[in-house]
């Protein structure tokens, strides 16, 4: 019998000059980004806020990502965020000059145009 392949795992990845970096996302929760160690996706530079954004992925499999920060731009596939904008693999988040990219499969993406100011 051959075995299963596994569904790839939602993530959100990066580099920086400590390398690269890949933060799975849970089936349904939330992942605190900024530059605060306390945060989940703790972010060093200095164009990230201490709390930036967070990523909500809802027990319906859909994925939010929140701009939280007063100073600092959030960017969403290279459109502002206003409040809060939808997310699918293939996005491409950026807090300040940080670029964060979601891979894999298994969140659902919907239309983003709606929440995703210019």
């Amino acid at each position: 019998m051959a075995d299963r392949e596994a569904p790839a795992r939602v993530a959100l990845v990066w580099e920086d000059d400590d390398g690269a970096h890949r933060v799975p996302l849970a089936p349904a929760g939330v992942l605190q980004l900024g530059r605060d160690p306390a945060c989940d996706v703790a972010l060093s530079n200095l164009s990230v806020s201490r709390r930036h954004a967070e990523l909500r992925v809802g027990d319906d499999g859909g994925a939010l990502v929140r701009h939280l920060s007063r100073n600092s731009p959030t960017w969403l596939n290279g459109r502002l965020i206003v409040g809060e904008a939808p997310v699918a693999p293939g996005d491409v988040l950026r807090l300040g000059i940080v670029e964060l990219r979601v891979v894999g499969a298994g969140i659902e993406g919907r239309d983003a145009r709606s929440r995703v100011g210019l």
